[in-house]
């Protein structure tokens, strides 16, 4: 019975690699036609059917599995209410003039899907799929890499304008997302490495820096914390000292070479030069106006809050959202938010009590995926970025592994 989950678990693993192909595309090549994003939708709803009928017809629940499961059911349901109420809102999406249900209706879709791909997301390294992964990997990087500006030394989805075009932020999660799982299946400490630095590397050019500091971030913990003895505190120190010694070098380069002021550059100008950068301070901007309909919506929230406000420079629009998961407070209301924060908490409690997390493959990738999920939730996306939801799929049958692996 088990075995009638491994085609649904490939196949939607796949989705999700073409759903990033799709997402290059369109940043770095040219427009891809409407109508493939529609049979991508469709596919999604089928591959979340398929499981959701596997899943019952298994009959073998754990019960604190259920408990995720529930949860988050009972969030798409009551965001979905929510949405529908305000189907008729209208407002500016990218270039067009929207209502609520037209530009949500993706997210609902994919909230959904990347939840259940979270759940199915095994890859059993003895059978030839992990190779068919990690050679994706390469060919994304290398795909990517068509796209170099040798004269801004950034991808080319990243304009000198105010306003970013394509799609360079999903691409730097999922390039993320996509190497930690990688990370958690190569056994060599040095390949370790090169991958990190490698990653390191295309999210630096991609010019996503939500999803490189996270990335970073995670893979420090990953470094410093061991679970047996906790914290290590000589790759505490190493990793301090060469942090340091970077920034200093940074600092330096810059100061000498002023053709290429990295301490300026977007990527690296929010570690220097914070009270200046732009996007930063839109984002706090965004932050204080959602803060104020917080506060006069305490309970309900206000889904379309976003769209009356000017704050930023860049008008009303739908994409005015808190770039945090209080974004869930403000659109939905308080319920969402509590139970959406419950679940981050419960997962996380969950994972640091696995005792075999160095010894169990599917273990570090969860916790791997889990903090860097968690981390861009609570400081760089908002409520919009459902293919979070992996982080907590994972989460959820990491309590009952049996069910799930071959």
């Amino acid at each position: 019975m088990i075995r009638r989950f491994d085609f649904i678990k490939h196949l939607m693993l796949y989705v999700m690699l073409f759903d990033i192909l799709l997402y290059c595309s369109n940043t770095y090549w040219f427009d891809t036609p409407g109508y493939l994003q529609l049979y991508l939708s469709i596919i999604k709803v089928l591959c979340v059917s398929v499981f959701f009928l596997l899943y019952v017809s298994t009959l073998k629940f754990n019960k604190k599995e259920i408990i995720i499961d529930v949860i988050v059911l009972i969030i798409w349901l009551y965001i979905s209410f929510v949405i529908f109420l305000n189907k008729d809102t209208y407002g500016i999406a990218g270039k067009e003039f929207v209502s609520a249900l037209d530009q949500h209706k993706g997210f609902l879709i994919n909230f959904l899907f990347y939840y259940v791909l979270g759940k199915s997301l095994y890859i059993d390294d003895k059978v030839i799929s992990v190779r068919v992964y990690i050679l994706f990997y390469f060919f994304l990087i290398l795909a990517m890499l068509i796209s170099f500006d040798v004269n801004k030394f950034v991808l080319l989805s990243i304009s000198e304008d105010s306003i970013y075009t394509g799609s360079y932020l999903q691409i730097g999660d999922f390039l993320s997302i996509l190497s930690l799982i990688f990370l958690a299946y190569i056994r060599s400490e040095k390949l370790q490495y090169l991958l990190i630095i490698l990653s390191g590397l295309m999210l630096y050019l991609v010019g996503s820096r939500g999803a490189l500091y996270a990335f970073l971030l995670t893979i420090t913990i990953y470094i410093i914390y061991d679970f047996r003895n906790m914290i290590n505190i000589r790759k505490v120190l190493l990793i301090f000292i060469l942090s340091s010694f970077f920034l200093l070098c940074v600092g330096v380069f810059s100061d000498i070479y002023s053709d290429f002021n990295l301490k300026d550059s977007r990527m690296l100008s929010i570690l220097f030069s914070y009270d200046d950068d732009y996007s930063a301070n839109a984002r706090n901007i965004l932050l204080s106006q959602g803060l104020e309909d917080i506060m006069n919506n305490f309970f309900w929230g206000d889904f379309s809050g976003q769209l009356k406000h000017y704050g930023d420079d860049q008008g009303t629009r739908w994409g005015g959202y808190i770039h945090s998961i209080l974004s869930y407070w403000r659109q939905f209301g308080l319920i969402p938010f509590i139970l959406f924060s419950l679940l981050w908490f419960y997962s996380f409690v969950f994972i640091l009590m696995k005792k075999n997390i160095q010894i169990s493959t599917r273990n570090k990738t969860t916790f791997l995926i889990l903090i860097f999920c968690f981390m861009e939730m609570l400081f760089v996306r908002s409520y919009f970025t459902s293919y979070l939801l992996i982080g907590l799929g994972l989460s959820s049958t990491n309590i009952n592994l049996k069910k799930y692996e071959n």
